[in-house]
């Protein structure tokens, strides 16, 4: 577990410092990226089975059914700026961030209110249910009773 947790903590240290630069960022993450990339497709190759039809069906099953297809490759945020027509998130200076995350805290809070509100409303019918059918168990009792 300590191995795991050395690399967890690593890797939170470095993204804290690239995030930074994302220029920097990008080229360091598209390098790991293209290597790891050419390591699997060396890999690949040495299974002749592997031609580039099986191949392209195999991946696409596997990212369909991992959901990454269009998490990886066409992302939320992508999707909602272009739908919103607002900045990439690398155009977006430090206080339109703050902000967005400040609205973001808001809906948030909001949001556990109504949850907490809806909770204690569902405590209360639970307890008319229960109270409701008490009452006609006591009832039907004492109509029964000789």
């Amino acid at each position: 577990m300590g191995f795991f947790r050395f690399f967890d903590q690593l890797e939170d240290r470095i993204r804290a410092r690239l995030s930074r630069q994302p220029v920097l960022y990008g080229l360091v993450s598209g390098t790991g990226i293209v290597l790891f990339f050419r390591g699997l497709w060396m890999v690949a190759d040495e299974f002749e089975v592997l031609t580039g039809w099986v191949t392209l069906f195999i991946s696409i099953v596997i990212l369909l059914t991992t959901g990454t297809l269009v998490a990886h490759f066409v992302n939320d945020r992508l999707l909602a700026s272009g739908i919103l027509r607002g900045k990439k998130f690398v155009e977006k200076t430090e206080l339109q961030i703050k902000t967005e995350l400040q609205k973001e805290e808001v809906t948030l809070h909001k949001l556990e209110a109504d949850i907490a509100g809806i909770s204690r409303r569902l405590g209360r019918i639970e307890e008319a249910l229960v109270s409701s059918s008490r009452g006609e168990r006591a009832q039907k009792e004492t109509q029964n009773a000789p």
